[in-house]
């Protein structure tokens, strides 16, 4: 069983790519302070600083931890990144508000996987950021 673990592991995509992702902004359009559903923006960059393009083939983001605000969405892409550029993509989700007069202060930890293929084979990377939404 231990042996199965150490091959499943060892065959996923890999994360050694310089290729960087990050949260550049997070936009929430409605009151935090009232409990339901809650449209939320999502800016995520990308830069490829390689010679060779990359395409990016799926962004998954969701909240870390239970707070006040939640949120989980899996977007697909086929977006070409040539090699030196930085792209900005946008994502719309619903999250989900538990309401309450603190809830717009509150700190929320965001986690993110970005998906890609490149010449090299498949990659993944990992990305997160605390926001305070307001």
């Amino acid at each position: 069983m231990f042996a199965l673990l150490i091959v499943a592991c060892a065959s996923g995509a890999k994360d050694d790519s310089p290729v960087t992702v990050r949260i550049s902004g997070v936009n929430v359009i409605g009151d935090l302070r009232f409990a339901g559903p809650i449209s939320t923006r999502f800016r995520v960059e990308v830069t490829n600083p390689t010679n060779e393009p990359v395409t990016l083939r799926k962004i998954e983001i969701h909240t870390a931890q239970a707070v006040t605000f939640s949120v989980r969405m899996t977007t697909p892409f086929t977006r070409v990144i040539g090699g030196g550029q930085t792209v900005e993509v946008e994502l719309n989700a619903t999250g989900t508000s538990a309401g309450g007069k603190l809830a717009d202060e509150e700190q929320v930890t965001l986690r993110g996987t970005a998906y890609f293929d490149s010449p090299h084979g498949a990659f993944v990377k990992m990305f997160g950021d605390f926001v305070r939404l307001q």
